[in-house]
C-alpha cells in the first residue's frame, strides 16, 4: 500500500514538474495560425510558457522567407535566440526558410543544435516531443492569441513605414516588450486623436481566419514559397462551414479566408471557390469576408459566377485582394503567371463599378528580369485605372531555386527603386 502510495506521489511529482517554451513567430498569417496551433498543441501536452530562453527546455521558432526582408526578420529572431539559447533546450526552426534557405539558418553562429521542422511538416512534433496528444487532433487555428506576442509581432510589422522606424524593427523585431510598447503606443496616440476629432489609423480589429487550403496551384517564376507549401490541398467545404459556424457564433462579424492563393481552392478536388463562397453566404448572419491574394486567373475564369455571388450579397463582400505582379503580357509570361494583364484589370474595374463599396488591393512586382520602360509604363496604366485601396509595391528580388533567379537581363537596384518612386505617385 505504502508503496503504492509512493508510486502515486512521483506521478503528481513528475506531472507537477511542466516543462516551459517559448514560441515566436516571424511569418505571414498563414504562419502565425501555424504557430497558435502550435501554442494549443503544447498546451494540450502539458506545456508551459516563458519569455525567457534561457529558462525554457523548448524554443520553436517559425520563419518566413518570401522575400528578403522578412528572411532578414527571421535571421533577426534566430541571432536573438542563439545568443539566449541554453545548452539544454531543444530548438525547432519551422515555417518556410528551412526548405527555401536551409544554409541562412545553419550559417547563423551559436545555431549549434536544431531540428528542422517545415511548414506542412508539423506532425513531425508528436515524435520530437513524445506528445501524447497528436498535432492532428488539434484544430486549425483561427484567432492568433497573443498570449505568446503573435498578435503584436503582426501589428507593429504594420505601423513600420519610414525608413528610421523600418531600421528600428528590424534591429528590436524579435524583442516582445518592444513590441507590446509599439503596439500600446500607437493605439493610444490614435485613441487621443479620435478624442480630438482628428483623422486616425482605425482600430485594428483582427479578423477571423479561415484556412481553406495550403499550398498553390502554379509555379510562379520568382515565387520560393511553392518549394515550402507544396501544390494546393483544400480543405473539405463542410469543415470551412463549420468553422464559420463557429466563429459566428462567438460573436466575430470580420472571417478572412486564408489560403496562399484563394481562387485555386478546390483545384485539387473537383470543387471550386465559387461553390465554397457560394455554401458560406449561404449561411445567415451579420458578417463580412476577406479575401486575401486572390489570383487573377481565377477571377477572370469564374467572374460572371462570382459577380453574381457578389451582387446578392453586396453587404457581405468586405474586400478583394487580387495581385496585378505586371501590367505587362510579356512579363507575366515570364513570370509563369497563367493569366494576362487586360482581362484581369478589366474584371476588377467591372467589379469596382457594380460595387463602388468593395476594398481592392493589389500587389505588384517591380524590376522583373527583362522588364523594359514599355513594361513598366503598361504597370502605371493598369495601376491607375483601378482605384485600388493599397497597392504594394515590391521590387524584384533573386530567391532561392527560383527560375527567375537564373533569367539574364536584371535590372539595377537604381533603376528598380526610381521605377518604386515614380509608381507610388498613383498609389
Amino acid at each position: 500500500m505504502q508503496e503504492a502510495t509512493t508510486r502515486e506521489t512521483n506521478k503528481l511529482s513528475a506531472g507537477a514538474q511542466r516543462k516551459r517554451a517559448y514560441v515566436f513567430n516571424t511569418g505571414c498569417i498563414r504562419r502565425a495560425l501555424d504557430s497558435t496551433r502550435v501554442y494549443e498543441y503544447l498546451l494540450k501536452n502539458g506545456w508551459t510558457f516563458t519569455n525567457n530562453i534561457r529558462n525554457s527546455d523548448l524554443v520553436i521558432i517559425s520563419t518566413c522567407s518570401a522575400v528578403n526582408k522578412s528572411e532578414e526578420l527571421s535571421a533577426v529572431a534566430l541571432r536573438y535566440v542563439a545568443k539566449r539559447l541554453n545548452r539544454r533546450t531543444k530548438l525547432i526552426v519551422t515555417g518556410c526558410l528551412p526548405k527555401v534557405n536551409p544554409e541562412m539558418i545553419r550559417s547563423i553562429p551559436g545555431l549549434d543544435i536544431f531540428e528542422f521542422v517545415p511548414t506542412g511538416e508539423l506532425e513531425r512534433l508528436d515524435d520530437l516531443l513524445g506528445s501524447d496528444v497528436k498535432f492532428k487532433d488539434v484544430p486549425d487555428a483561427n484567432m492568433l492569441t497573443n498570449d505568446i506576442g503573435l498578435l503584436d509581432y503582426v501589428l507593429a510589422y504594420r505601423l513600420f513605414r519610414h525608413s528610421f522606424f523600418l531600421s528600428l524593427y528590424r534591429r528590436m523585431s524579435a524583442n516582445r516588450l518592444f513590441l507590446k510598447s509599439i503596439v500600446f503606443a500607437s493605439e493610444s496616440y490614435n485613441r487621443v486623436k479620435r478624442a480630438l476629432g482628428l483623422n486616425s489609423r482605425d482600430r485594428i480589429v483582427p479578423y477571423y481566419n479561415l484556412r481553406i487550403a495550403e499550398g498553390c496551384a502554379f509555379n510562379c517564376a520568382y515565387c520560393c514559397i511553392k518549394f515550402a507549401t507544396g501544390k494546393i490541398r483544400s480543405k473539405p467545404i463542410d469543415d470551412i462551414v463549420d468553422e464559420f459556424r463557429k466563429g459566428l457564433a462567438d460573436g466575430h462579424k470580420v472571417f478572412q479566408l486564408v489560403c496562399e492563393d484563394v481562387g485555386s481552392y478546390g483545384f485539387d478536388t473537383d470543387s471550386s471557390i465559387v461553390e465554397l463562397l457560394r455554401a458560406l453566404l449561404g449561411v445567415e448572419g451579420d458578417y463580412q469576408l476577406v479575401m486575401i491574394d486572390f489570383g487573377g486567373y481565377w477571377l477572370v475564369k469564374y467572374f460572371d459566377e462570382l459577380l453574381s455571388l457578389f451582387k446578392d450579397n453586396p453587404d457581405k463582400i468586405r474586400e478583394l485582394y487580387v495581385a496585378i505582379q505586371s501590367g505587362s503580357d510579356r512579363i507575366l509570361r515570364a513570370m509563369k503567371r497563367p493569366e494576362r494583364a487586360e482581362p484581369v484589370v478589366s474584371k476588377l474595374q467591372e467589379l469596382k463599378t457594380e460595387l463602388p463599396h468593395i476594398i481592392l488591393r493589389t500587389t505588384v512586382i517591380v524590376g522583373f528580369p527583362g522588364e523594359t520602360r514599355e513594361d513598366f509604363e503598361m504597370t502605371i496604366e493598369a495601376v491607375k485605372r483601378i482605384p485600388f485601396e493599397a497597392v504594394e509595391l515590391n521590387p524584384y528580388e533573386d530567391r532561392p531555386g527560383t527560375l527567375s533567379s537564373t533569367m539574364p537581363d536584371k535590372i539595377s537596384e537604381d533603376v528598380i527603386n526610381a521605377r518604386i518612386a515614380e509608381l507610388s505617385q498613383y498609389c
